[in-house]
């Protein structure tokens, strides 16, 4: 679980900038509120803003971090966006923070970048009493690297000459980070953050279609179940959701032997055992079912009929129920995986009451489950102090020099009575005002 997220010279984000899902001292939605560990912690949260306030480009950057940790983004043919508007940005580190719980344990990690290098890189254990361990410390001073591992731990010899062979080595590799080159080499202290990283922490796009949902859909049964539950509680006329499975070598005939091989090769080649391909308007996934057998499948809805039950391809919903299956795998993840799912602009195609029903469900869910869910949104429906806690509302607003801020509802102080949604439309939670007076547009010239 995420505790804070900070960002610096980022995008729209020029100052250090910084999030949190610390729970406040308020009594109302228990359940809204992660308690199995200290400090408790928020388990869902809304952030809003204006057009470019900055709300996907706070979201950008914890998958540009997630990138960078798992190698997957490459800082030698990479630019970091760092803040264009003032030209001293350009001199100065782009820095990312983040402190996060995983198996009831606390950590703390920074990486600095400068001009597609790293120049310093942290890792803590955060305990209790807010006293920190060294994990690993890396500072680049003048081309060289210093590197400590393992707290005040004293290092015997051989340890101490790994140590400056690992330090030689990141001198050569500027580009990348120490958490992943110490995964490479199997340093144990290491694996768990690394795995919260890989496992863990999901960022969605507005038009992201996961890869696996109709594998999940027919290996994992609870998955199943519970995604059902949710499409019956939302009244979407669907009565249930199922895999339609083909042996391939039935699927592909004698025609479609070329593409067969084709898909085959990809799939052998691929990171994981399975692949999704389009045909017909007709999304499918290719994936070794549990005896191990290649299958072709789709996911097809079924509705009930006057006299019996009637199938229709998924691509014969509605844009908005498509958009809602593909929401259930995030929604799923948070409850069963302890994911934290970071979703952009959640309400896409979606009504705003069938939104509010599906995040009250994951709320529901209890507050024994440690996933989060924290998205940006633009639906007004959602700001409602008998739906959320004024801690879990955010704003992202933009001043005068291009600069992005976030703060919290809570800075506030609203009272439990007002109208959220009327103050916010009003301008009234701004700290920068962004709403231009109609009388200086001019509109009588």
């Amino acid at each position: 679980m995420i505790i804070y997220f900070a960002i610096t010279n980022f995008k729209s984000f020029r100052d250090r900038t910084q999030f949190n899902m610390l729970a406040g001292n308020y009594k109302r939605f228990p359940e809204h509120i992660y308690t199995g560990f200290t400090p408790n912690i928020l388990r869902c949260t809304a952030m809003y803003g204006s057009n470019a306030a900055g709300k996907s480009n706070f979201i950008l950057a914890v998958e540009v971090l997630k990138n960078i940790v798992l190698g997957l983004f490459e800082l030698e043919n990479q630019e970091i966006p760092f803040f264009r508007l003032d030209e001293e940005c350009k001199h100065l580190p782009t820095k990312f923070e983040v402190e996060f719980e995983t198996n009831k344990h606390r950590y703390s990690y920074s990486i600095s970048i400068l001009n597609n290098k790293i120049i310093e890189e942290w890792l803590y254990k955060v305990f209790d009493n807010n006293k920190t361990e060294v994990v690993f410390e890396r500072i680049v001073n003048e081309g060289k690297t210093k590197l400590k591992v393992g707290g005040n731990k004293r290092l015997s010899q051989k340890e101490q000459l790994r140590l400056e062979i690992y330090a030689e080595e990141l001198n050569k590799r500027s580009v990348t980070p120490f958490i992943l080159y110490g995964m490479e080499r199997e340093i144990e202290i290491i694996k768990e953050p690394f795995f919260w990283f890989l496992n863990n922490l999901q960022v969605v796009r507005p038009n992201y279609y996961y890869p696996r949902i109709v594998e999940s859909f027919e290996s994992n049964l609870a998955f199943a179940r519970l995604a059902n539950q949710i499409v019956n509680a939302l009244n979407l006329g669907i009565k249930n959701i199922k895999v339609e499975a083909i042996p391939i070598d039935d699927f592909f005939g004698k025609g479609d032997e070329t593409r067969k091989k084709e898909i085959l090769d990809e799939l052998a080649g691929g990171e994981y055992d399975g692949m999704n391909f389009e045909k017909d308007g007709i999304l499918y996934s290719v994936y070794k079912n549990k005896n191990n057998e290649i299958n072709v499948a789709r996911l097809v809805t079924i509705h009930d009929g006057i006299k019996r039950d009637v199938q229709f391809e998924l691509n014969e919903e509605s844009t908005g129920t498509q958009k809602i299956i593909g929401l259930l795998p995030a929604i799923i993840n948070a409850i069963l995986n302890k994911a934290v799912v970071l979703y952009d602009e959640i309400e896409t195609s979606v009504h705003p009451c069938v939104i509010k029903e599906l995040i009250k469900i994951y709320l529901d869910a209890g507050s024994e489950y440690e996933g989060q869910l924290i998205f940006s949104t633009h639906e007004c429906n959602l700001l409602d102090l008998d739906f959320f806690r004024q801690d879990e509302i955010w704003f992202t607003e933009k001043d005068d020099s291009g600069v992005s801020h976030i703060y919290s509802l809570s800075d506030f102080k609203p009272r439990f009575d007002k109208d959220i949604r009327k103050g916010y439309l009003e301008g009234q939670f701004n700290q920068i005002p962004f709403f231009t007076e109609p009388e200086k547009l001019n509109w009588n010239l």
